[in-house]
């Protein structure tokens, strides 16, 4: 008898408070109140870090004093800086002009892939002066305006025929301008950019011709007309 009465109250006891447990997540799905989100986590910051170490006369350390700095603006400026020198060699060894940097002596400095993809020729064989030997006869003192030194915020351009390493002649416009420096104005360096425009110059002659021999036609025809 007293183990059925147990049995029964242990079965009301577990109903009330599986009853109670439902009331409260219930309760719990309709709270205004909304659930803790995990801190979002901060970006990873650089830092460098000093120590000093004071030694007692037992030889002892007695303390170590520390000064961390945060660098990591300078951190990310490098990394931006690097990320800008190789976005610039990427562009300028992929770009079809040549392009020419030249130091205060007019040594080169840097030459684009191009020089090799346009004309098929090295540095060592326009440096010190050597494009002259690659020039065509008649264009030598179209070339030589390209050795003139342009003022600040000035240009020098010419169009001039250079020999590829084929033996072909190759119709070069190229453009100088020379950098400055912008605290006293000394001259720094020239840079040449230098492209293939021989499909415009064959253009331009082929239209110059059809117009001359038009010319020439609507000559004739009046000096043959009757008066």
């Amino acid at each position: 008898m007293a183990h059925g009465c147990s049995n029964r109250y242990g079965r009301k006891t577990r109903r009330m408070f599986k009853a109670r447990s439902a009331k409260r997540s219930a309760r719990d799905r309709h709270s205004p109140i909304a659930p803790l989100r995990a801190r979002p986590a901060f970006p990873p910051r650089s830092s460098t870090r000093r120590a000093k170490v004071a030694i007692g006369e037992d030889g002892h350390i007695n303390a170590i004093i520390g000064v961390c700095y945060d660098v990591t603006d300078s951190v990310r400026a490098e990394e931006a800086r690097e990320k800008a020198q190789q976005m610039y060699r990427l562009m300028t060894e992929e770009a079809s002009d040549i392009i020419l940097l030249y130091d205060l002596d007019r040594r080169i400095l840097f030459a684009s892939g191009a020089l090799e993809r346009v004309l098929g020729r090295t540095v060592e064989e326009i440096e010190d002066g050597g494009f002259v030997n690659i020039v065509h006869p008649d264009d030598i003192a179209e070339a030589a305006r390209i050795r003139e030194r342009p003022g600040p915020q000035e240009s020098v351009t010419a169009t001039f025929r250079m020999q590829h390493a084929g033996g072909q002649y190759i119709w070069i416009e190229t453009t100088t301008r020379a950098i400055y420096d912008t605290k006293t104005g000394a001259y720094q360096n020239l840079i040449s950019v230098s492209r293939d425009v021989t499909a415009r110059k064959k253009q331009e002659m082929e239209t110059e011709a059809a117009r001359e021999r038009a010319e020439a036609a609507t000559r004739q025809n009046r000096a043959s007309s009757p008066i």
